[in-house]
C-alpha cells in the first residue's frame, strides 16, 4: 500500500491577507508544499485549454516533515432499524468538512418519515 498525504483547512477560501490554517497528516517522512492560484483545471491532455496554475510567492512553500496524526479513518456508525426501514433499500453518503459545534449533535443527511427522524449524524464524544 502507497503511503497516504491527507489534509484540509479551516476555511474553505480566503482572502488576500486573511489566515488559513493547513491541517496534513502523513506516513511521509517529508512534504512540499506549494501555494498556488489555479487558473484552469482541465487535466484532460485533449482539452482546450489544459491545466494552469500561478505559484504564489510565499514564506509556507517548502518542505515539511511528515507526521501521521490521524489514528482511524471513518465514521462511527451507531444504528437503530426502524420499522420504517426495515423493508427499504438506504444508502447515505455525504462529502463532510470535518468541524463540529462541540456540545450538539449536528445532522449531515437527514429525513423526516411519518413523525420519525433518520439520518447522518456527527457527536461529539
Amino acid at each position: 500500500m502507497l503511503p497516504e498525504l491527507t489534509g484540509y483547512t479551516d476555511r474553505f477560501s480566503v482572502r488576500q491577507g486573511e489566515h488559513i490554517r493547513f491541517m496534513v497528516s502523513t506516513d511521509h517522512p517529508t512534504y512540499d508544499v506549494a501555494i498556488v492560484r489555479l487558473i484552469q483545471g482541465d487535466e484532460n491532455p485533449r482539452g482546450p485549454w489544459g491545466y494552469k496554475e500561478q505559484l504564489i510567492e510565499t514564506a509556507v512553500n517548502q518542505t515539511y516533515s511528515g507526521r501521521s496524526r490521524l489514528r482511524t479513518a471513518g465514521l462511527l456508525l451507531l444504528s437503530r432499524i426502524r420499522p420504517v426501514l426495515q423493508n427499504n433499500s438506504l444508502t447515505l453518503q455525504a462529502w463532510v468538512y470535518p468541524t463540529l459545534a462541540v456540545g450538539r449533535p449536528q445532522g449531515l443527511l437527514t429525513k423526516w418519515v411519518g413523525g420519525r427522524v433518520f439520518g447522518l449524524w456527527a457527536c461529539h464524544r
